[in-house]
């Protein structure tokens, strides 16, 4: 049975294969109506669907060209605008180093002026030619109240970029202050160390020299009496090494025993030198008279291996 509309039903049998069309009542047809699901077709769903899809992607698509395009041309802004400042920078410093009494605001205002730092800043879509600004008002605001500042840098371009000129060309100055005073200061470190070492050198040179003149000198006595020495009291002044206190030569003792702990005083510069010396030339006598032994022993032995072949070579004479 195939229902052609409400109002007429084909019916097709199976005997004859015959198209039979009849009737269908107004009380039936109505029921029918009620009855008899209305589906859309299936080809027109997959229509709307990719429809819909092919709409999604064409706005997809331009949002993300529209905001490519966008972002480029800030990106442009952007640029024109760093490089744009970097000039200003520069001719700012440059002006600074020429003219050093200048303050940096100062510097900052005369080189914004500058016709070329305008036409890049034109170029960047920023105009300053009309804009006024009052420089004293500026370093005024500058030196007292920052919130007025920050106001007037909002409300013209120039005050914000001289401001901004002017933190930079401070934090700059400050920057290069403080690398010269940590080279000056490593310099003269060097320079102390240098003189230390050398002073110090003569100081054990000294203390040889004289241990070897008075060996009978216990070598603690010979150090405290060079470190005294006038001959080497300039050298100390030269290396601004302090040696007029007096050595405490219990403390040195109780030093070098081991005795001293915390509560005790710290021992002065010279004392530690004093105790330097002695280690240093005990070493060193130590050394020269195992050297001395050594080579004793040496000649020794070689004298021992010599006697025998002689006494060969006269019994074979004999």
């Amino acid at each position: 049975v195939i229902f052609t509309d409400v109002q007429h039903v084909v019916i097709i049998t199976s005997e004859n294969k015959k198209l039979t069309t009849i009737d269908v009542p107004d009380s039936l047809s109505a029921s029918i109506s009620m009855t008899q699901p209305v589906t859309p077709r299936r080809d027109d769903q997959y229509k709307r669907w990719y429809l819909c899809l092919y709409i999604s992607v064409i706005v997809i698509t331009l949002s993300v060209a529209f905001a490519s395009i966008l972002e480029f041309y800030n990106l442009e802004y952007y640029r024109a605008n760093e490089t744009a400042f970097h000039q200003y920078l520069h001719r700012a410093m440059d002006i600074k180093r020429e003219h050093s009494n200048t303050s940096i605001l100062d510097a900052c205002h005369q080189a914004i002026e500058h016709d070329d730092i305008q036409q890049l800043y034109q170029s960047a879509n920023v105009e300053l030619q009309e804009l006024e600004i009052d420089i004293e008002s500026l370093k005024e605001m500058n030196a007292t109240n920052k919130t007025n500042n920050e106001t007037q840098s909002s409300q013209n371009k120039k005050y914000e970029l001289i401001l901004l000129c002017g933190s930079k060309l401070s934090f700059i100055k400050d920057s290069i202050t403080q690398s010269q005073q940590l080279q000056e200061n490593a310099e003269r470190v060097a320079k102390a160390s240098k003189q230390h070492r050398e002073a110090y050198q003569q100081f054990l040179e000294f203390a040889i020299t004289t241990h070897r003149q008075n060996p009978n000198e216990t070598i603690l006595e010979i150090c405290i009496q060079s470190i005294d020495h006038a001959d080497l009291q300039q050298i100390w002044q030269d290396a601004e090494i302090d040696v007029t206190a007096k050595v405490a030569v219990d403390e040195i003792m109780r030093e070098q025993d081991g005795e001293r702990d915390e509560s005790d005083r710290r021992l002065t510069q010279k004392e530690k030198l004093v105790i330097l010396c002695e280690i240093e030339v005990t070493m060193i006598f130590k050394r020269i008279e195992y050297a001395i032994r050594a080579t004793e022993a040496s000649q020794n032995k070689q004298q021992k291996q010599a006697t025998p072949h002689t006494n060969n070579s006269n019994s074979t004479l004999t």
